[in-house]
């Protein structure tokens, strides 16, 4: 046991954090998003499964990582089209991911319901900036389902969009311009 404690100071460097994830990741195991698919245009798709987030566009097909994380609980994958009004800017696509995240390794854990939302552009997968905590929920385990519609959105207002959270974690934050990759 002290040999363990030992390694274990070393892989975490004394964080409670990492201690944390490794507590979690021992009794809670992990999961992955629903699988899903959208199209985006006729040469254009995503699609989100256990092997990752795969892009296909004009012929290039590309995978990245998909979110996961230790604990993590998963709620359904969407993609929100937004037109902005500009004939400069065309359809833009998000990709917006959910998940319950444990955040303490005890019986009754805080839950994060973390907001990850990225823009399609090709075959890239951009961030948006922004926080992305949009609720938190104590017990053992989280509620199988939330009624995202209602808290988190991306907007368009003047021609701008802003990703915004409603209720007790609000927040605002403005999407910049689409940018190529």
């Amino acid at each position: 046991m002290p040999q363990a404690e030992t390694l274990a100071r070393h892989f975490h460097l004394n964080s409670p954090l990492l201690r944390n994830a490794c507590a979690i990741a021992a009794t809670r195991g992990g999961s992955e998003p629903e699988p899903a698919t959208f199209r985006l245009a006729p040469d254009h798709r995503v699609q989100v499964d256990r092997t990752g987030i795969t892009i296909d566009y004009r012929g290039e097909r590309v995978t990245k990582n998909a979110w996961a994380g230790a604990g993590w609980r998963f709620l359904p994958t969407r993609l929100t089209e937004i037109g902005t009004g500009s004939a400069a800017e065309p359809q833009r696509y998000f990709l917006e991911t959910f998940a319950w995240i444990p955040t303490t390794p005890v019986e009754q854990p805080l839950w994060m319901l973390s907001w990850f939302a990225s823009e399609v552009v090709g075959t890239e997968l951009l961030a948006i900036p922004g926080d992305g905590v949009i609720a938190r929920f104590t017990g053992a385990v989280p509620p199988d389902t939330f009624r995202i519609d209602d808290v988190p959105r991306l907007v368009v207002s003047d021609g701008q969009i802003s990703r915004v959270v409603t209720g007790e974690l609000a927040s605002s934050v403005t999407v910049p311009p689409r940018r190529m990759p």
